[in-house]
């Protein structure tokens, strides 16, 4: 089924003679195949003497539909785990990584997460179907180990120039998440995972607000979606491919020149960088004025008796004080 599949994806219209030629499949095995899809959700259209073609399902996260929109090299061309619901997509990604052969560039997607996470252990759901985008994308950075942890910022810089493309104007909090006027719309957690083989990847899943019409009360005033942003629906599937164009593309500059491949980009859109923040750790919480980032991703925040102090994301949570969370 999945080079039925991929021969489909090219939009274009294909003969039952011709697809049993190319798949080496009778008619009656073509039709077995043909009626999976359609039990799978897939929408085939008779196009006369031209043929049967696959007909995309707007918002659908069907493998078969992402594969006719994508505009990328290599991202979202690898395998494409797909279910209505996961509990974790980074997890669903992790345990294949672990027990297949999974190339770069490979996907996990589902309409609903029950058990998503991000940063500092913190919950992430989406109990809507459907309204959500939760996503993760296998990688495997040409990065010294030190600069692994860039790859976070180059999922936000990637998913705000995606969300960008719709006519909004997002913004990047430190160190993994996108904002729309100070509420929170992307979240971003990047995770180490080593396959059968010893290969090191790095999964980097992105959880949209797509198409939420509301949140609970406790969350109502740090989260919004792109629905409620631009006052209508947003293709979840443009979305997505709107954004591995954009991880493409970011990635191909970090791996190339560094964190300054993303600097310009990512200072352009920095709720962080030259704003007031405040950071909270362990020990203590300070404020003061987010300045600069090293090379590694980690945050210099001067503070209110003038001392430069570096911040890593890993140990503090930095809040925004003048209009953002």
């Amino acid at each position: 089924m999945d080079d039925l599949l991929n021969l489909l994806a090219s939009g274009e219209p294909y003969r039952e003679d011709k697809l049993c030629e190319r798949l080496n499949l009778t008619l009656a095995q073509l039709q077995v195949q043909f009626s999976s899809l359609r039990k799978a959700g897939y929408r085939i259209h008779c196009e006369g003497i031209a043929g049967l073609r696959l007909v995309p399902v707007e918002n659908s996260l069907l493998p078969g539909y992402i594969r006719i929109e994508l505009q990328t090299r290599c991202f979202g061309r690898g395998k494409i785990l797909y279910a209505s619901e996961m509990g974790s997509t980074n997890t669903e990604l992790k345990q294949a990584v672990v027990m297949q052969d999974m190339p770069e560039g490979s996907l996990a997607l589902c309409d609903r997460q029950t058990a998503g996470k991000g940063r500092l252990q913190r919950v992430w759901e989406t109990p809507e179907a459907g309204t959500a985008l939760p996503s993760s994308l296998l990688l495997a950075p040409k990065l010294p180990p030190e600069q692994i942890q860039l790859v976070t910022l180059a999922a936000a810089v990637a998913a705000a120039a995606a969300i960008a493309d719709f006519g909004l104007t997002p913004g990047i909090k430190w160190p993994n998440d996108v904002v729309i006027g100070g509420r929170k719309c992307v979240g971003i957690l990047c995770e180490m995972v080593t396959d059968r083989n010893g290969v090191r990847f790095v999964i980097a899943g992105a959880g949209f607000n797509v198409n939420q019409c509301a949140f609970p009360d406790a969350l109502s005033h740090k989260a919004t979606s792109l629905k409620m942003e631009c006052g209508h629906e947003i293709d979840r599937r443009t979305l997505l491919c709107r954004y591995l164009w954009h991880m493409e593309r970011a990635m191909d500059r970090l791996e190339s020149t560094g964190l300054a491949g993303l600097l310009p980009e990512y200072s352009a859109r920095s709720v962080t960088l030259g704003h007031r923040v405040q950071v909270i750790n362990a020990t203590e919480t300070f404020e003061g004025v987010g300045e600069s980032m090293d090379n590694v991703g980690a945050l210099f925040v001067r503070d209110d008796q003038g001392v430069l102090r570096r911040v890593l994301s890993a140990d503090v949570s930095v809040r925004g004080v003048m209009g953002y969370v």
